[in-house]
């Protein structure tokens, strides 16, 4: 995994892709491999940890917000602190018990607006 300006050059199980990493929703882990989400409502399955792309994504605006999922701060819509999750399109993501302080703390100061129904966007 590199990257390379302002794209992320990784393996899929068939070959080697580059993504921006501006079009990055969020990142799923799934065992030894991770789920990238995109704009474009596609997706990639890389090879590699969620720790590994945490560690190159994390400079970019990425929040880790729970064991398995990071997602790009720049793309969450909304939150819910009633309810513990994020939006993303038209995507709840949920926030761990042990990042909820974190998670909540970066959306205030990112100015992401607190929302009371999770499902409203």
């Amino acid at each position: 995994m590199e990257i390379l300006d302002d794209t992320i050059i990784f393996k899929t199980q068939e070959r080697y892709i580059q993504i921006q990493i501006d079009k990055i929703l969020y990142c799923q882990s799934d065992g030894s491999y991770t789920n990238f989400f995109l704009e474009d409502f596609g997706h990639s399955k890389i090879c590699g940890s969620l720790k590994q792309i945490e560690n190159h994504l994390l400079e970019f605006g990425f929040l880790r917000i729970h064991n398995s999922c990071l997602v790009n701060v720049h793309k969450v819509s909304s939150f819910c602190s009633k309810h513990y999750s994020v939006r993303i399109q038209d995507r709840n993501l949920p926030i761990s018990r042990n990042k909820r302080r974190e998670v909540i703390i970066v959306m205030l100061k990112s100015k992401i607006p607190d929302i009371k129904n999770p499902h409203q966007s």
